[in-house]
């Protein structure tokens, strides 16, 4: 009989293992696709602050209808925010890129940013 409940404690105990195992890779999941949910929400933000910025006049702080010297700052986004490090990169006159990497440095999302709105590049 000692056998038997020897046998039913490690399956039990290996039954409650894998339960913990998927339990934490369905947690890891969910906290990198709501990282990128955030990232994108964040990065909408900047576009309309971008819009902002290339309409209004350089005497009052903006671009006067130029994203050559946008920054962050501009944006509204910190290069190292608590989402991941976001990088202005390919600035021209009426357009831009904004890349941002993942707080685990795993995926990228990279949107052009133009004067009339954002396009995704990389979801």
């Amino acid at each position: 009989m000692a056998n038997k409940e020897i046998i039913i404690i490690i399956l039990i105990s290996i039954i409650i293992g894998i339960s913990v195992v998927v339990a934490i890779n369905v947690v890891k999941e969910h906290d990198g696709e709501s990282n990128k949910d955030a990232i994108r929400q964040e990065m909408l933000v900047a576009a309309s602050n971008a819009q902002s910025y290339f309409t209004r006049p350089a005497g009052m702080g903006g671009g006067s209808g130029s994203f050559i010297n946008v920054n962050h700052s501009h944006l509204g986004v910190d290069a190292n925010g608590i989402n991941g490090e976001y990088y202005i990169e390919d600035k021209t006159v009426s357009s831009f890129t904004l890349r941002a990497v993942t707080k685990n440095g795993e995926d990228e999302i990279i949107a052009t940013i133009t004067k009339s709105g954002l396009t995704w590049v990389q979801l």
